[in-house]
């Protein structure tokens, strides 16, 4: 998974935000906090298979760890929080078939 970050940029008095995709060596230059991916896989069977989380590789990627699931249509919803601020999040929800 890719993920974009937002920034605010300022020019005189005036501030933008700006949105570019999330690099985490550009975070850690400006020693900022990584974001965390927190996952949770719903099997066919509608039972809660995988809930867990991931950090982003250097490349500034999001890997879930899916290789030992079953067959079948999955249903993965993932979200990404800072610092633990996890108050109403933005979920994605994706429909997976393996």
């Amino acid at each position: 998974m890719h993920a974009e970050v937002e920034k605010v940029e300022r020019f005189g008095r005036e501030y933008r935000i700006v949105t570019e995709p999330f690099s985490k060596k550009t975070l850690e230059r400006d020693k900022r906090s990584l974001p965390v991916c927190r996952y949770v896989v719903v099997g066919p069977a509608s039972t809660v298979l995988k809930a867990g989380t991931v950090e982003a590789t250097d490349a500034g990627t999001f890997s879930i760890p899916l290789a030992e699931l079953a067959p079948g249509r999955h249903t993965i919803m993932v979200t990404l929080s800072l610092d633990g601020a996890e108050v109403n999040p933005r979920v994605k929800v994706i429909s997976w078939t393996f």
